[in-house]
Formats: C-alpha cells, structure tokens, sequence
C-alpha cells in the first residue's frame, strides 16, 4: 500500500506541473504600434546678462522670434531630439528630450 500511495502523489505533482506549464502563454506581439511622426517644440531662450543669445536644434540653428522659438521636429527617424541654447560668452545650456 505504501508504494501506491507513493505512485498517487507523485501522479499527482506531475499532473499539477503540466496544469500550471499548459496555463502559461507566450506573449503576444501587439497588432499595431504608436509613433509620432512630427513634435511642435516651442519655448523661450532668456539668459539676464547677455542680449545675444542663439540656440540650436540638433545642430541647426533655431530661428528666434525676440526670445521666443517655434520649431516642429521631424521623428520618423529618431527617438530624441536636443535643443541648445548659447550666450555671448559661449555659455551653453542644453536640453535632450527622449520618446519612446
């Protein structure tokens, strides 16, 4: 009786393996993805001692309305995007902003 016994627990752990394994299911790819095709980035440049500042996005030059900026990102191509801003005395302060 004692191996019987042996045989009905064991039967029993295998069976509850295979219920929690047959529970487990892969993940699933999404069926669609959300992108962001253009960013509108607008703002203000100011620094209290200089009068010419300049600032840059991604390496070009942002064209400033008295302080104020309004750019539009392309990111088909990318997942971030970096604003620079400049003094006279080439004090620079940047900002990188990332998407996911």
């Amino acid at each position: 009786m004692r191996t019987c016994g042996r045989k009905l627990v064991i039967l029993m752990l295998l069976i509850g393996a295979f219920a929690m394994l047959g529970g487990c299911k892969k993940k699933r790819p999404r069926p669609f993805g959300i992108g962001i095709e253009t960013i509108q980035v607008e703002g203000t440049v100011t620094d209290s001692l200089s009068t010419q500042v300049t600032a840059t996005l991604d390496g070009a030059p942002v064209p400033l309305t008295g302080s104020d900026y309004n750019e539009t990102v392309d990111m088909t191509d990318k997942t971030d995007f970096t604003l620079e801003a400049t003094d006279e005395a080439g004090n620079t302060s940047t900002l990188t902003v990332e998407t996911q």
